[in-house]
């Protein structure tokens, strides 16, 4: 080999003779003679080339061939094939040594996400554990891409939808997203809140939850569940019994639970101490729940009188002759308006 290109006949080198870029390199191939106009054809692969290369040469065609592959290389690939700014390029470099990867809340879209699904598709089946994609203001055109990328990802144990607004009532919706979970065979978190999901993706959904044996948290919140039924929280409730024995966190806040999908949610968790985060704040059963609890706990004396319970005297100095004549409650002998407009008789209420 010459600085000119000129590829000489092979010869041997001895054991204590060193390259140097003025020595005649050892080939494989037939020995043929090069010039710029003519072409050479190899018949060597890129890894036999890669080991045929000395030392020095070999490391550095490693180091690239790293790169290329590297996840956030390929995603830079394919943001400048689509047009895209490429974004949030720390979670894809985090995601090479973690392999999670963190993408919330950076303004994605339908189109970024797409670029993301097509990241995805194109890495390792093991190269992704955890994803969170949420609140990015996406739409199923965008999150749909993303489920059928997670198909080939077995390895996949957290999954974040939160935020975005899908509209998965249609089948090919709800197909793309028990697939994704089927694939997940070791899923064990799942948070899809305020998502808008249809009744019969929800209910797709808690029966392919009941397969996963090693789910941990479960993330509902404010998806209108109950709006129109309670089939769904009762759902719900089943699948909360079957995985009693792994679910730690449970949030199905801002719903429309009733008081038959509560006590079927407190049959399944009773006598399961697994669990340590339990939201169901804003829910339709919510406050009589608390106040049934807390009437049985510290029942309210007798003499005690509240705004919200009048006594039975003032309920007389109500029906009075007095009060019908259209007086202000204010205006009447003994009394004085108490919270809410509402009279209190200062002198029956017990101080303290």
């Amino acid at each position: 080999w010459s600085a000119r290109g000129v590829s000489t006949a092979p010869s041997a080198m001895s054991a204590d003779e060193e390259w140097s870029p003025r020595s005649p390199q050892p080939s494989t191939a037939a020995a043929s003679e090069w010039s710029p106009g003519t072409p050479q054809v190899s018949t060597l692969s890129a890894r036999h080339r890669l080991q045929a290369m000395p030392a020095p040469c070999m490391s550095v065609a490693l180091n690239l061939e790293d790169v290329c592959e590297s996840p956030e290389y390929v995603y830079s690939q394919v943001c400048s094939r689509k047009g895209i700014v490429p974004v949030c390029s720390a979670g894809w470099i985090d995601m090479q040594s973690t392999r999670h990867l963190a993408l919330s809340n950076a303004g994605l879209g339908d189109r970024g996400l797409t670029a993301v699904a097509e990241t995805l598709g194109a890495l390792r089946p093991d190269a992704l554990e955890a994803l969170d994609v949420g609140w990015n203001g996406a739409t199923d055109r965008g999150i749909l891409p993303i489920l059928d990328a997670l198909g080939h990802y077995t390895s996949l144990k957290t999954l974040r939808l939160a935020g975005n607004s899908l509209d998965l009532a249609a089948p090919r919706s709800v197909a793309a997203l028990c697939s994704a979970l089927r694939g997940a065979t070791g899923l064990r978190v799942l948070d899809v809140a305020s998502c808008g999901l249809a009744t019969s993706a929800l209910l797709a959904l808690m029966a392919e939850l009941k397969q996963r044996p090693e789910l941990e948290e479960l993330g509902l919140a404010d998806l209108g569940m109950g709006t129109s039924a309670q089939v769904v929280c009762k759902a719900v409730a089943d699948t909360v019994q079957a995985r009693a024995a792994t679910l730690k966190k449970l949030d199905i806040s801002h719903n429309h639970f009733g008081h038959a999908a509560f006590h079927a949610l407190g049959m399944a968790l009773a006598g399961r101490p697994g669990i340590t985060h339990l939201s169901v704040a804003h829910n339709a059963g919510g406050g009589f729940a608390r106040a049934a609890a807390d009437a049985r706990r510290q029942p309210r004396a007798p003499e005690m009188r509240t705004a919200s319970q009048p006594n039975k005297m003032l309920r007389a100095a109500m029906r009075s002759p007095r009060a019908k004549r259209g007086l202000s409650p204010g205006s009447r002998r003994g009394f004085s308006p108490g919270p809410a407009g509402r009279a209190v008789d200062p002198v029956r209420v017990t101080r303290p």
